[in-house]
């Protein structure tokens, strides 16, 4: 995914924070296609946003127990869905 932003970033660099670079992946997928809805484009940010804060509210995801693999399989699917949803808009 760095690698694709790295190619569409106007700038030298990229945001190397999760929830930076969902808002330039986001700002990216508005300017090429205007359809797609606010809504949809803002469950990007959240996705990008809870994956930031599970480790600040979840210890044990740092140490590979049971939260973080609750928040894998989440943001597996989460993802999963969130890509079938925007490629309807393509």
């Amino acid at each position: 995914m760095s690698t694709n932003v790295r190619a569409k970033s106007p700038g030298p660099s990229y945001p190397n924070e999760i929830v930076a670079l969902s808002r330039e992946v986001c700002d990216h997928l508005k300017s090429i296609n205007k359809d797609y809805p606010d809504e949809v484009l803002n469950l990007i940010k959240h996705s990008a946003h809870a994956v930031d804060r599970a480790p600040n509210r979840f210890s044990e995801s740092h140490f590979g127990g049971e939260a973080g693999l609750w928040l894998a399989t989440y943001m597996r699917d989460l993802v999963n869905t969130q890509i079938r949803l925007l490629l309807h808009f393509m």
